[in-house]
């Protein structure tokens, strides 16, 4: 997994990469699965019969892809009652 470089301030990062060569991002990802609540409710790729969510594909910007699982999966994003997860 890329590493950030802890010297490198947050200012400086963008939401997305500028290019395919641009790692200056906030998180090293290329492309997650659909995991998020909205009202209380969870829509994600990968649940359970129960509605919980079971785990979901990351994918970094070096271009591997990683299973983690939904105890693992934390909240990274919220707008009022939606709310992303990865």
């Amino acid at each position: 997994m890329m590493k950030r470089d802890p010297h490198v301030s947050i200012e400086s990062l963008h939401a997305t990469p500028a290019s395919a060569f641009d790692d200056r991002v906030w998180y090293p990802y290329l492309w997650a699965d659909v995991c998020r609540e909205f009202g209380g409710s969870f829509l994600a790729n990968f649940m359970d019969n129960n509605g919980e969510v079971v785990g979901m594909n990351i994918v970094h910007m070096d271009g591997h892809c990683e299973w983690k699982k939904g105890p693992d999966i934390k909240e990274r994003y919220s707008n009022g009652s939606l709310k992303f997860y990865w």
